[in-house]
């Protein structure tokens, strides 16, 4: 019998911005996190497109208070095993746009988000 591979999360996020622009994040693989894929508070035209984003405890885009946010784009991503959510935006997020994304089992653990 071969032997099993494990897994283990020791990173609550993968990708923390704060206070940045223009940043974009193309053909990735992010997986593997206890809270987020990405963090983001107080950053704009952020862009994450055509990735893979797998495995959260939590969410795949935690948008935070702060600082305006304004123009992030998540488009044509992958996004899959997530235990609570896939999106929380705080109302600081303005003219977000989340499209042309396949997403599956979102969701799969009630109440694995705490609050």
């Amino acid at each position: 019998m071969p032997a099993g591979k494990v897994r283990i999360s020791t990173l609550d996020d993968g990708v923390s911005i704060s206070g940045r622009r223009y940043l974009t994040f193309c053909n990735l693989n992010i997986q593997g996190f206890n809270n987020s894929l990405f963090d983001v508070t107080s950053s704009s035209y952020i862009t994450i497109s055509d990735c893979d984003l797998r495995y959260s405890g939590n969410k795949v885009f935690a948008g935070n208070t702060g600082i305006m946010s304004n123009y992030n784009t998540i488009t044509y991503c992958t996004i899959d095993e997530i235990n609570n959510l896939a999106f929380k935006l705080s109302s600081n997020f303005n003219n977000t746009t989340i499209s042309h994304n396949t997403m599956r089992n979102i969701g799969n653990i009630i109440g694995a988000g705490g609050k």
